[in-house]
């Protein structure tokens, strides 16, 4: 795995955006619906860096989606508001907690 030196560290804003471009749109991302999630809680603290450095930033709650086998045809009001969300955001950020085995 190669490491390398993030380039020019002291420039702020990191996302690099002019004053008068419009903020980036992220969207984030987590999946468990535990009190005390370990994923919630990175997503809230990314939310706040990036906010920090200028992005706009909407944190998608998951507790209203269905399970798979609840919902035929994608036929949720949860499913609706992820999808239109997704499709006006620039980017969408979804952490994972699980470790992978190594080969």
């Amino acid at each position: 795995m190669r490491i390398r030196a993030l380039p020019a560290p002291d420039f702020l804003p990191a996302l690099g955006l002019a004053a008068d471009t419009p903020p980036i749109r992220i969207l984030l991302l987590y999946g468990s619906l535990r009190p005390r999630s370990y994923s919630r809680l990175v997503v809230e603290e990314a939310a706040r860096l990036l906010q920090f450095f200028g992005a706009q930033t909407r944190i998608f709650d998951p507790a209203d989606l269905p399970f798979p086998d609840q919902v035929v045809d994608d036929n949720h009001p949860a499913i609706h508001v992820i999808d239109t969300t997704t499709d006006l955001s620039s980017i969408a950020i979804a952490p994972s907690t699980n470790r992978k085995p190594s080969p």
